[in-house]
């Protein structure tokens, strides 16, 4: 698992999913292995690259930092969050500000360190 799927696992609305693509061979297409949403092609590789890109956020933009943004101040953990960041203040553009936060890249890394990632990708692997 990603730092990026990581922290779309924590913060993803009911209903989101982080879509990873498998082929179906019988019909044709592709499914979700997450959430069962059907693509009607299987496309190639690169194809396949720009659905993910699409379908995913990419915490590194400045769409994915609206992403994660939006969820978080939606969270009912919102000010413990900014809370443990050593911050006088708790209005939320001025944290932003304050703690450098309006950069996609330091959200996530926050955000990381907050839900206790570890720092590798072995670490938060799914055993099914």
């Amino acid at each position: 698992m990603t730092k990026d799927q990581f922290i779309f696992e924590k913060l993803a609305r009911e209903g989101e999913c982080w879509h990873e693509w498998k082929q179906i061979y019988d019909s044709g297409g592709s499914r979700c292995i997450h959430c069962g949403k059907h693509w009607p092609l299987f496309p190639d590789q690169e194809t396949q690259r720009i659905i993910q890109r699409s379908t995913v956020p990419d915490f590194t933009t400045w769409e994915g930092f609206g992403w994660m943004w939006e969820r978080v101040i939606e969270k009912e953990w919102f000010f413990e969050f900014f809370k443990k960041l050593p911050v006088n203040t708790f209005w939320r553009a001025e944290i932003a500000q304050t703690m450098h936060l309006n950069n996609p890249i330091r959200l996530r890394d926050e955000l990381a360190k907050y839900f206790g990632w570890e720092g590798c990708d072995e670490i938060h692997t799914k055993t099914t």
